[in-house]
């Protein structure tokens, strides 16, 4: 990123870093293990996930809602209400 001229601040204050399809890694483990170096020299956040399987999305979705309050004054918000309801 600095290659491209983003600041080292930009970069750790407005940078997640998501490492999809972790569900077709063999060694979890070993890809836990590798996350967490990782993470210990990043400034910015690491979020392992599967799309397809759903792992982390609550957490991926909490860090851009985060982060988007924190740098645009915004916020993603999520609507339950019961289905049966709709049509009515």
């Amino acid at each position: 990123m600095k290659e491209i001229g983003i600041s080292q601040e930009t970069i750790d204050e407005k940078y997640i870093e998501v490492w999809n399809k972790v569900d077709l890694v063999e060694n979890q483990s070993e890809l836990m293990t590798r996350m967490e170096t990782e993470q210990s020299t990043s400034s910015h956040q690491i979020i392992p996930i599967s799309c397809k399987r759903g792992v982390n999305m609550p957490i991926l979705l909490q860090a851009l809602s985060d982060m988007s309050s924190d740098v645009m004054g915004k916020g993603i918000y999520t609507l339950t209400y019961p289905s049966v309801e709709h049509n009515k």
